[in-house]
């Protein structure tokens, strides 16, 4: 099914237990997802051979993100300064700003 798929997906995995199967596409990064969305959408709105107790299929996109980094805050500060410290960094305005 997936090979009609105008933008087909990087990988594909599948997990079936009794009652319940589950189907994760993964596309390649700056994919349009959107539009990767709606044609699964489509494709599955075609399935005519599904149980006829099965419920109507679920179909999301999920956001997937990988740590990309970590950051040790120390010094010879107390805790709440240190923490002051954390909030500035972790807050992502604070490094656009700050040209970072």
């Amino acid at each position: 099914m997936w090979k009609f798929l105008s933008l087909a997906p990087l990988s594909k995995n599948s997990t079936s237990t009794n009652g319940f199967s589950t189907i994760v596409l993964e596309y390649e990064e700056g994919s349009d997802m959107g539009w990767a969305l709606d044609q699964v959408k489509e494709k599955v709105a075609l399935l005519r051979h599904l149980p006829s107790d099965a419920e109507k299929p679920e179909i999301s996109r999920a956001a997937h993100y990988e740590q990309i980094a970590r950051v040790l805050i120390t010094g010879p500060s107390d805790v709440n300064e240190l923490r002051h410290y954390y909030r500035q960094v972790s807050n992502c305005n604070y490094m656009t700003k700050h040209g970072k």
